[in-house]
């Protein structure tokens, strides 16, 4: 990691490692959270362990799939190419079809509103997502001394 940008940067790996992995908790708290609540919403019956734990699932699969794919992308990146995008791929699609099982199981809801409890939770985090990021870059880009260059007068 050090030799990579040259000299020019020192990336501090631990701590990005470690706001990395606090970033991913949060998220799939809050994405747990949102799926509990639009299951009340729509008459269903859940506890937030039931929805964490179908969370966990979705992200323990993908990033298992990412883990592989990285290794076989870092041991050969010409011979391994197709291999390490597959399995990220087949990965993707795996992690998905165990949250949605996992979501049939853990939510006792008419099977009517099921799916549309689940899309609508989704839509929701997904909008939560855009709007914490948008947030996020904001503060991140107006901290940079570059844009205060215009606030001299």
């Amino acid at each position: 990691m050090k030799s990579l940008p040259y000299g020019m940067v020192e990336l501090p790996v631990l701590k990005i490692f470690l706001l990395s992995l606090v970033g991913v908790f949060a998220v799939a708290y809050l994405e747990a959270a949102v799926l509990m609540l639009m299951a009340k919403a729509f008459r269903g019956q859940t506890t937030i362990h039931k929805m964490i734990c179908t969370v966990g699932y979705k992200y323990l699969i993908n990033s298992l799939a990412t883990l592989i794919s990285s290794l076989l992308f870092s041991i050969s990146s010409r011979i391994l190419l197709l291999p390490a995008v597959m399995i990220l791929i087949l990965g993707m699609l795996a992690s998905y079809l165990f949250f949605v099982e996992g979501y049939r199981n853990a939510v006792e809801i008419n099977p009517d509103r099921r799916l549309y409890a689940l899309l609508t939770g989704e839509l929701i985090f997904y909008i939560l997502i855009v709007v914490i990021v948008f947030f996020l870059l904001v503060s991140v880009i107006s901290s940079l001394p570059l844009m205060s260059v215009g606030n001299y007068y």
